[in-house]
């Protein structure tokens, strides 16, 4: 791993605990499981490339329904990215698949999905939720991310309200943004 990742200076994945399925104790158990955190990421990108092809244009195709939520929050175009948020499971196996939670920004129609997390549908909740306490602890860290996006700023806490542990290799705490990012095309947060 040390030889594959040489020269990679991604953001350091977010390991963050997710309530999940223990098969042969027929219980639910706490796993740590890692996240590519969207706001760290697109800090990463921008820092990287800039941020001119990343920003919502007025012919983008969600731009009137983008526009209109940005007037109602006082924002401008020149400084907002719409996000896109998607979920899908991919069978990988004759009796299991996988779920992966991704996002994309809307501007970039051709550009990948960036994965936030996956997990494996056998390992997600079934204490009679429908998985819904693991989609839900999962969801909860997107949320907190986007919440930072949105604000612009670094979060001082956790997604549960705790302090970050001094020397973290996360983003520091109180960085500003010059950008905010709204998720789209239904909802800004």
């Amino acid at each position: 791993m040390r030889h594959i990742l040489r020269g990679v200076d991604m953001p350091e994945v977010f390991w963050w605990d997710v309530p999940t399925w223990d098969k042969e104790n027929g219980c639910q158990v706490v796993t740590s499981f890692p996240f590519l955190l969207p706001h760290e990421m697109l800090h990463h990108m921008v820092a990287k490339t800039g941020a001119d092809g990343y920003f919502l244009t007025l012919d983008c195709t969600y731009g009137p329904f983008t526009r209109n939520i940005m007037e109602k929050l006082g924002l401008s175009m020149d400084s907002c990215i719409a996000l896109g948020f998607h979920g899908d499971g991919v069978p990988y196996s004759k009796t299991d698949s996988i779920e992966i939670l991704s996002w994309n920004i809307l501007s970039m129609p051709t550009m990948d999905r960036i994965p936030l997390t996956a997990i494996s549908k056998k390992h997600k909740c079934h204490c009679g939720c429908l998985g819904r306490h693991t989609f839900d602890a999962m969801l909860g860290v997107m949320k907190w991310s986007l919440l930072q996006l949105f604000v612009g700023k670094v979060s001082e806490t956790l997604p549960d309200g705790s302090r970050w542990t001094p020397g973290s290799k996360h983003l520091p705490a109180g960085l500003i943004r010059p950008y905010k990012a709204l998720q789209g095309p239904y909802k800004a947060l």
